[in-house]
């Protein structure tokens, strides 16, 4: 869905987000959909998630669950700015939110 149809992909993460904030649906959005979107769509979407993301804590801290994968950098700087940690801090460039760390780890 998020590649041949970008807003439907970016409403179905914000209804899912709004019904669900679990600690498994974060990562699966994160790291599945959410990080679809803003690779291949990035671009064009980029105003919205950044807007999404100064109004909706929730939204900005599944931010911090996305990886660069093959996104532009301007899109992942963009990203970088509006994230934050679960508990609504701004996250670092360099910072991840402790629960991406873990998810790494375990997965290593």
């Amino acid at each position: 869905m998020t590649h041949e149809r970008p807003e439907d992909g970016r409403a179905f993460i914000l209804e899912v987000l709004a019904s669900d904030n679990s600690t498994p649906v974060v990562e699966s959005l994160s790291a599945g959909p959410l990080e679809d979107l803003l690779t291949y769509h990035g671009a064009t979407l980029i105003d919205r998630v950044e807007a999404e993301a100064r109004r909706n804590p929730k939204f900005a801290s599944l931010l911090g669950g996305v990886w660069k994968n093959a996104m532009s950098d301007d899109t992942w700087r963009r990203v970088q700015g509006v994230w934050t940690d679960g508990a609504g801090m701004k996250c670092p460039p360099i910072k991840r939110p402790l629960w991406v760390t873990r998810l790494a780890w375990r997965d290593r």
